[in-house]
């Protein structure tokens, strides 16, 4: 459903329409009822991006970056793995990398990629290509 005075995508249970692009907080995956993350941060442009994981310490336990209209993610100046899980517009898994290396990593989600979640490594061990994430506030 889309509010005409905001023209911002509301995504509901019901009618699974496109991903806000609002601050998350928390996600899961719906298909495993497992929270990935708990404390994420957002990034919407190439200097957040920047800013939020290279070269910086590892990421902790239970938390992410949610990169927006983004299909594909890169490692360089980064200090530790991450797991990287691509989405579309309707949340659901496109792809997923597991323990991309640092400094060496380029990982593409694919042409249906719309966003991505980058974790901790061994965070998204249990998701695979078709489960759909939950972004909640």
């Amino acid at each position: 459903m889309v509010d005409s005075l905001t023209q911002d995508w509301t995504p509901t249970p019901a009618n699974r329409t496109r991903l806000s692009y609002s601050t998350p907080s928390t996600v899961r995956d719906v298909h495993t009822q497992m929270l990935l993350a708990t404390q994420l941060k957002h990034a919407s442009n190439p200097w957040t991006r920047f800013q939020r994981l290279m070269l910086r310490s590892p990421l902790a336990a239970q938390s992410g970056l949610v990169v927006a209209r983004a299909r594909w993610a890169h490692t360089l100046f980064m200090r530790s793995r991450i797991d990287v899980v691509f989405y579309d517009d309707w949340r659901r898994v496109t792809h997923v990398s597991h323990g991309v290396l640092p400094w060496l990593g380029l990982v593409w989600g694919g042409r249906e990629a719309r966003g991505l979640l980058q974790l901790p490594a061994g965070a998204a061990q249990d998701v695979q290509v078709g489960h759909t994430l939950e972004f909640l506030p």
